[in-house]
């Protein structure tokens, strides 16, 4: 997982989903953050390094992002593609 950091925010989500490299994408915690999931390919961090260049989009920053020890928590007790918020109005509504 990297984060990128660009000046020009326009359509940044959509391109970077199209691309092979990018398994997904999420706006980070800053304007013009995006927090990426790559691919396990050697290449994926050049590849993308590239395309945001190519794309004129002003790369401001390109580093790897590690896990905290909240996200570890939170991964292993939702999983991967589990919602905080859903999984407590799921458990508000069993108890209603």
């Amino acid at each position: 997982k990297v984060l990128i950091k660009v000046k020009n925010k326009e359509n940044v989500i959509e391109l970077l989903r199209s691309h092979s490299a990018c398994l997904s994408v999420e706006p980070g915690r800053e304007s013009g953050e995006y927090e990426v999931v790559l691919s396990q390919q050697e290449s994926a961090t050049d590849e993308l390094a590239s395309f945001v260049l190519q794309k004129k989009w002003g790369l401001v920053e390109l580093r790897p992002l590690h896990a905290n020890l909240e996200d570890v928590f939170l991964n292993l007790t939702y999983g991967a593609h589990g919602s905080v918020s859903q999984k407590i109005s799921d458990k508000e509504e069993l108890s209603l």
